[in-house]
């Protein structure tokens, strides 16, 4: 708890610096926040892509990627000298001042002669591009790896290399008007300032997150005073990745894997009535019918070829709506079963008194009070219902009449067809 990250610190990339930011640099703070709405662009559009290639021609072979990845990691990567660190103690050093006595060191990274930018600029170029590539192609291996750090170190090489060009330019021509308030030439621009706000608009530009992210950056770094850069680079990133491409990676992995996530902060306007998406030939199960076991196996195999195999089965008397059993439930209940009663009858409701000793009893299994909505309810309840309450399916009734389901796949799967149809 004193010393977390054994560094002495109490944060992972602690800063201090001597000297505040100045008002022309929010120009450059401002192209900065546009690189990572751009980069986060890039990124998403191509990690998806290589996603989809993974899931189909790759999905057999995880070690041979796996090892694929080490072996172009490891040649492309030794030949810079900023590949060749760890990406964390690559982050300290680009977010690192350099002082009077340090000038020279941080792996090159400290020039004060206009001879020497040339070539550190050149080596993080050259280390930019590779960590957005690899960042590409690793982000969702088979080995476990986040998105923040590597986002976080393409950012920062980038502002990295506009401090280190606005410096450029304030050695060469101290005599701009756009460098009249710096009254220390020697320490004037500090590059690492650009570092924390390219850190941030890269990791912007790919989650989208905005006031978190601004937390997360003052968390990790200590630095309250580059609070309102941090806010103009991560809102301009989220901003352009918008315009470019909208939603997070995560939005977008969750779309490409098919999970049933829907956005409570979407709204929508004039969807229809609740009768427009409601299914009315599902499976259901009707206690005054004969339900043996393989009956009810042969109906959670339709389910399961319908599309809903996490879905479940309305209990009917009659068109009466007594209860719901969702498949899980239904399939456990059938393997505690001996495997020879295949064509013993399951009941689901007291109406067999008396000849229980011949039945199964799967009441235990089944909800006696499922959410039910009235056919002629808006949308826009049962929107309210699903992100609100956060079920998985709804029973729409009329008069206490079954009519149909409502699974929030079908919903999911409406909602994309009108955003379609009005974007």
């Amino acid at each position: 708890l004193i010393n977390p990250f054994r560094t002495g610190k109490i944060v992972m990339f602690q800063v201090t610096y001597n000297h505040e930011w100045r008002f022309f640099e929010i120009i450059c703070f401002f192209l900065i926040g546009a690189f990572g709405g751009l980069f986060g662009a890039l990124f998403i559009k191509c990690n998806i892509w290589w996603a989809k290639i993974r899931a189909t021609k790759l999905k057999n072979y995880p070690v041979h990627e796996v090892l694929a990845l080490v072996m172009i990691t490891s040649i492309v990567s030794y030949w810079n000298i900023f590949t060749r660190m760890g990406s964390g103690e690559l982050v300290t050093n680009l977010f690192k001042e350099c002082q009077d006595e340090h000038q020279g060191d941080l792996e090159g990274l400290c020039v004060n002669e206009p001879e020497q930018f040339g070539p550190v600029v050149g080596m993080l170029l050259y280390a930019m591009l590779i960590k957005i590539v690899l960042t590409i192609f690793t982000f969702g291996c088979r080995v476990p790896c986040g998105i923040f750090i590597p986002s976080m170190v393409v950012g920062a090489s980038f502002g990295r290399i506009v401090g280190l060009g606005v410096q450029y330019l304030q050695l060469v021509y101290p005599d701009l008007p756009v460098f009249s308030s710096c009254t220390d030439a020697a320490n004037c621009i500090n590059p690492g300032v650009y570092a924390i706000i390219g850190a941030a608009a890269g990791l912007g530009g790919v989650t989208r997150m905005t006031v978190s992210l601004i937390v997360i950056m003052f968390e990790l770094t200590g630095s309250l005073t580059y609070v309102l850069p941090l806010m103009i680079s991560i809102l301009v990133a989220k901003w352009t990745g918008d315009a470019l491409v909208p939603g997070s990676i995560y939005d977008w992995l969750i779309e490409a894997n098919g999970h049933p996530y829907l956005d409570s902060k979407t709204e929508y306007i004039h969807l229809g009535q609740t009768n427009d998406i409601t299914e009315h030939d599902l499976q259901v199960i009707d206690v005054n019918e004969s339900n043996t076991v393989s009956d009810l196996r042969k109906k959670l195999a339709k389910m399961a070829n319908h599309g809903y195999p996490d879905g479940g089965f309305p209990v009917l008397n009659g068109q009466l709506l007594i209860g719901y059993i969702a498949c899980n439930e239904l399939e456990h209940a059938l393997d505690t079963l001996n495997p020879d009663d295949v064509n013993a009858h399951c009941y689901f409701s007291k109406t067999f008194d008396g000849y229980e000793d011949h039945l199964v009893d799967l009441t235990a299994y089944m909800d006696q009070a499922p959410l039910t909505i009235s056919e002629n309810s808006s949308m826009e309840l049962v929107l309210e219902l699903f992100s609100k309450l956060g079920v998985r399916y709804v029973c729409v009734v009329s008069h206490g009449q079954y009519v149909g389901m409502i699974h929030k796949k079908r919903l999911l799967a409406y909602l994309k067809e009108y955003e379609q149809q009005h974007h």
